[in-house]
């Protein structure tokens, strides 16, 4: 699973996949709105089911129940940011440990 996760992230764009989604979920609720209270109902009742466990599908609900707002989407930059990020506070701690290596042995000799 994890390698369809990296391939979806590196050739799609996250974010427009759940605004597509969000925007099919909103549409969703309306028609069952519109059709009857019954329907309104059962969709509620649905959602509620999916809020017992840990479901990525929920977070497109929400954005498309506007309580998660659209900014917070992915973006294909995300885990670029976040690969440099790790990259430089690694090189970080790589000169703080040689450095520290270089002043204990200089010390000792």
């Amino acid at each position: 699973m994890w390698q369809v996760n990296e391939t979806f992230d590196r050739d799609y764009d996250q974010g427009g996949y759940e605004e597509k989604i969000a925007g099919l979920i909103r549409r969703l609720r309306i028609e069952a709105r519109e059709r009857d209270m019954k329907a309104a109902a059962e969709w509620g009742e649905a959602v509620r089911v999916l809020r017992k466990e840990d479901h990525y599908l929920l977070v497109m609900i929400d954005i498309a129940e506007g309580k998660i707002p659209e900014a917070r989407l992915y973006s294909r930059n995300a885990s670029l940011n976040r690969l440099l990020t790790l990259v430089a506070v690694g090189f970080g701690l790589f000169l703080v440990c040689a450095i520290l290596l270089m002043a204990i042995l200089k010390f000792k000799s």
